[in-house]
């Protein structure tokens, strides 16, 4: 049994290391090709059925070693040929593998790392979160498994005659293992590849760039997405540590050390926000003295994405500003998008150990649980799951920054404080960070929280009212300060904070600013804005409880109980029945005329709730 659980992957050796291997088992360093053949140009892995080696050593391989590549847990073929697989490497972790063919060639697009370790805001395997690194092993064993699969051509060539990292993960940030599987897409004895057919896309990990270029000769791609270091910076957070500056600085270098060769930038084209004409312009002046290609991208959107893809017309006339300046541009076809499996697309099973998805989640399903108006205490610190990741920290001085990260320490701690009720100490801690840096906006927010919480309203609003202050665009912000004022009495004064957070391109729930207005909307009376707004919302998420039940209302409110017993009907699907809800059944059955189903809603509220308002209201009674 020891010696199973201590057997050696071969797949997790290049040349080197199986040469290695061999000698440290007392066997001739030329087996390591030998078995290699048999790997790579064979797709064996029973050692019995690699008939030059000995028996002896076949037997001991068998109990000292394996060649284990990941198991394919499912298969999707797109329309047009693209071919994904969902490979599982034990433990709950899976990541995506996609082939895309064409006339002249076969792309294989492979996986680093399960989920990824960064957090670019366009991206859903970024929203998945991250668990750890591949082995070489597992992503040499991607290329393996899909060559096994493919099979080869007519006249006996492979299908695979490019490969690209390209999928999940960020290679650099797991460069040893990267550059081990590398090595073997490249040797003779692999998969034989070129240089110029194997290419290594990363974010701009500017010191993996430079240590890359020392350490194997493949094609270089980075994801660029944005000329300008503060757009770049939203999208792409890692430039906030290795700026455009720095990054072309990196490219530079390693194509002056790789015989002119050219990098490849990856320009995602997300509308109204990378895809303006000036944006064009800007790109034109950073690359021009770099030898490059541009490769434009639209944006593939997913679940609870804001961002949308640029119009046809915004991708050619970017394209045609681009070419006219010099630059090479193509725009890339988009293939296998009706099985996810286009750019920005990529998910797998990620076992999160960064919380990331979690607080995506949280984000997405903080309305459905606790409702638009978050009138207690609890709730409103839920608010908290949330807003830390909301505003943005920003680049400056050195005192600037440290100011700034004396106040998130005090923000963190004045949370932390008001979670366990400890208010004072809270509020000392909210203050000491605004007077270390009174532009956080976040400081402002958990501070109003914290005022309403204590039924402090005056000063909460004055509190909300700063953080919109100093972060006028941000979709949370606003967010929240609109749910304030409805709270507060001030319906009317709301709207325009709902609408200011939609239009925040970087705000990921705009179905609950949506379904915020529509229900302040609604308890002002106006069922015709709050019919629209809601409408809206679900044409974000068609599953989101609260507007659906709110929907029921309105449809109810205006008489038609038809579409108001529809839409409650989709609530009962997706959501948790509250004595509010249980009412309005109530009354939409008792509307018409369907006594039974009218009697099971009051039962159901009398037998639940029977202290409640509600209940009261159905007291005795066998219809309204």
């Amino acid at each position: 049994m020891s010696a199973i659980a201590t057997r050696i992957n071969l797949l997790d050796l290049d040349e080197s290391g199986l040469r290695n291997f061999f000698q440290s088992i007392g066997e001739k360093p030329f087996r390591a090709e030998q078995v290699m053949k048999w790997i790579y140009h064979q797709g064996l892995t029973d050692f019995e059925q690699m008939t030059n080696l000995g028996l002896a050593l076949r037997q001991k391989l068998k109990l000292i070693a394996e060649i284990e590549p990941p198991r394919i847990l499912k298969t999707q073929t797109s329309a047009d040929g693209t071919c994904k697989w969902l490979m599982g490497f034990g433990g709950g972790n899976a990541v995506e593998t996609v082939f895309i063919p064409e006339t002249n060639r076969g792309t294989l697009c492979i996986s680093s790392q399960v989920g990824c370790a960064l957090n670019c805001t366009f991206c859903s395997t970024g929203a998945q979160g991250f668990s750890r690194n591949l082995t070489t092993g597992e992503i040499i064993g991607q290329v393996w498994l899909a060559a096994q699969a493919l099979g080869h051509e007519r006249n006996g060539q492979r299908r695979i005659t490019n490969v690209v990292l390209m999928g999940m993960g960020e290679p650099l940030l797991n460069f040893d293992a990267v550059v081990a599987a590398l090595t073997l897409l490249r040797h003779d004895l692999g998969f034989g590849l070129a240089a110029r057919r194997v290419t290594l896309s990363t974010a701009g990990l500017v010191p993996g760039i430079d240590r890359l270029r020392g350490a194997i000769d493949v094609a270089l791609a980075v994801s660029l997405h944005a000329p300008l270091d503060d757009l770049r910076e939203k999208l792409v957070p890692l430039n906030k540590k290795y700026p455009i500056r720095e990054l072309m600085r990196s490219c530079a270098d390693y194509v002056s050390a790789k015989h002119k060769r050219s990098v490849t930038f990856e320009y995602t084209l997300i509308d109204g926000i990378n895809d303006h004409p000036e944006h064009a312009r800007r790109l034109v002046k950073l690359l021009r003295r770099l030898p490059s290609k541009l490769n434009l991208i639209p944006f593939n959107p997913f679940p609870g994405t804001n961002f949308r893809c640029s119009p046809d017309e915004s991708i050619r006339r970017f394209q045609k500003i681009v070419m006219e300046g010099g630059l090479i541009a193509t725009v890339r076809t988009t293939r296998g998008d009706d099985i996810d499996a286009a750019c920005g697309q990529w998910v797998g099973k990620v076992l999160d150990r960064t919380r990331r998805s979690e607080k995506f989640a949280n984000r997405r399903s903080l309305i459905d649980d606790f409702g638009v108006f978050m009138k207690t205490t609890r709730v409103l610190l839920v608010l908290l799951l949330f807003l830390s990741a909301c505003v943005a920290t920003t680049s400056g001085t050195e005192e600037e920054s440290a100011n700034r990260k004396a106040a998130e320490t005090n923000t963190s701690l004045g949370q932390g404080y008001m979670q366990r009720g400890q208010y004072e100490i809270a509020l000392e801690k909210l203050k000491r960070a605004l007077a270390n840096d009174i532009s956080y906006a976040l400081a402002h927010t958990v501070l109003a929280v914290l005022y309403e919480t204590i039924g402090e309203l005056d000063k909460a609003e004055t509190e909300y009212a700063a953080a919109v202050k100093y972060a006028p665009t941000d979709g949370d912000i606003n967010n929240n300060y609109g749910a304030f004022l409805c709270r507060a009495g001030k319906g009317a004064e709301a709207a325009p904070y709902f609408l200011a957070a939609v239009k925040d391109p970087f705000y990921q729930t705009p179905e609950i600013a949506y379904s915020n207005a529509g229900n302040c909307a609604l308890e002002l009376g106006d069922l015709d804005k709050a019919d629209s707004f809601l409408r809206q919302s679900l044409e974000y998420n068609d599953k989101l409880p609260l507007t659906l039940i709110s929907m029921a209302d309105v449809s109810y409110q205006m008489g038609n109980y038809m579409r108001a017993r529809a839409f409650l009907q989709r609530f009962g699907s997706v959501g948790t029945w509250d004595e509010d809800s249980l009412l309005l059944g109530y009354r939409i059955e008792s509307r018409l005329g369907d006594t039974k189903t009218a009697n099971r809603y009051r039962q159901e509220l009398l037998e639940q709730f029977p202290d409640s308002s509600q209940a009261s209201k159905v007291s005795g009674q066998e219809q309204e």
